[in-house]
């Protein structure tokens, strides 16, 4: 079994788009919350949510919560020079990425 290992094409801007996880379409909203940082929203390509304000947290496979929805994928972030900084509003896509790892 090998890892494929994806960055995720995202900007320091808020955005909205399609991307394919493992033969399936999904919606990716990524935004800034002065809250809680960076967060995603991922809907099915019907754009019907299936996960809503998903704070970008290091550390952790961000969809490992969510394997019953069946995405097949992990979903981590990680800060050049820093691994365990979050992604602030002016590095995000920068120094700090989302990583798509998806098993085959």
């Amino acid at each position: 079994m090998s890892e494929t290992v994806y960055t995720m094409p995202l900007t320091n801007v808020p955005q909205r788009f399609s991307m394919d996880i493992v033969g399936v379409t999904h919606i990716i909203l990524c935004r800034w919350n002065e809250s809680i940082g960076w967060s995603l929203d991922i809907s099915n390509a019907d754009d019907v949510p299936l996960i809503a304000c998903l704070p970008l947290t290091v550390g952790v496979d961000l969809l490992g919560q969510y394997a019953y929805l069946g995405i097949n994928a992990a979903l981590y972030v990680y800060t050049d020079g820093a691994q365990f900084e979050p992604p602030t509003l002016e590095n995000l896509g920068r120094d700090s990425n989302l990583y798509l790892l998806v098993q085959s």
